[in-house]
């Protein structure tokens, strides 16, 4: 990747000319768009147990879109809604590894070579935990997490790649001529990080964030998949695929629908992703 400074305004220019990039910010409009407006778009309550042996597992009509799970629920409804959770989540996630994981970065790559050896060793040990394993440890201590103490378990062991990409930029752009002259005319350290570092390394940071956000999707889904995330009433794409894993063969549409809208979720976030690099790449498209 380039280490010139790339201003955002631009890259999100050269995005919005770009046809895949397009299609990819479309499709995640539009599945954005319907789990927020869940309340008002979803045609039943999510948790709403109807007449159990009327309404048990009726597949896939134009009363019941997605058809019904073993309780009557709607599962249009459960997937719109165990939209808001999982993205919600996705979200807050990615927002803790982008803040901790910047910070930190930006810091070990404009320190003193000692600092930046210990601060970089911290961050290895950091990523030399399983992460999977770490989670399904704090994830079963904790037995029923709240999205929120979730999404901060997701983000805190997701941010040392996020700041070793900082870490990498912020050394190669702290001896440019722009940032030894503000250092000359007596600008801060924290003033030269602010001003000149930070905003040149957003673009990367953008890039890492969209790529994270497609991890954590999946991963929020494994755990609530295996009983360690969201638990019921609550709907999640993860619980939700795990209410039909028992009975896929008969009952087809409890694990196709939320698995659909993972599958789609995460793929137009990746090609975004790899669209930005791409961008990005002085080897690949200007901006």
């Amino acid at each position: 990747m380039s280490t010139e400074p790339r201003a955002t305004r631009d890259l999100l220019r050269a995005l919005a000319a770009d046809a895949p990039s397009r299609s990819a910010l479309v499709t995640l409009a539009l599945v954005a768009g319907a789990v927020a407006l869940a309340p008002f778009v979803a045609p039943y309550d999510p948790n709403a147990m109807r007449d159990f042996v009327r309404d048990q597992f009726l597949a896939p009509s134009w009363s019941h879109p997605f058809g019904t799970d073993s309780a009557g629920r709607d599962v249009l409804s459960r997937v719109l809604h165990g939209g808001r959770v999982s993205l919600g989540v996705a979200t807050l996630a990615v927002a803790v590894s982008v803040l901790f994981g910047t910070l930190w970065g930006a810091a070990a790559g404009y320190a003193n070579r000692a600092v930046d050896d210990v601060m970089m060793r911290c961050t290895d040990a950091v990523m030399a935990l399983p992460r999977i394993l770490l989670l399904i440890l704090v994830a079963s201590v904790l037995r029923e997490p709240t999205a929120a103490a979730l999404a901060l378990l997701l983000g805190v062991t997701s941010w040392p790649a996020m700041s070793r990409v900082v870490r990498a930029e912020v050394r190669a752009l702290r001896s440019r001529d722009y940032v030894i002259a503000s250092q000359a005319l007596g600008a801060t350290w924290w003033r030269r990080l602010r001003t000149h570092l930070l905003p040149a390394v957003l673009p990367l940071v953008i890039v890492n964030a969209t790529l994270a956000f497609a991890s954590v999707i999946p991963l929020e889904a494994t755990l609530s998949f295996l009983g360690l995330g969201l638990h019921p009433p609550t709907p999640s794409w993860g619980n939700i695929l795990l209410d039909g894993t028992d009975q896929v063969a008969a009952h087809w549409w409890l694990v196709l629908f939320p698995a659909l809208a993972i599958v789609v979720t995460v793929v137009a976030v990746t090609a975004l992703g790899d669209r930005l690099q791409q961008l990005l790449d002085p080897r690949g498209a200007a901006l």
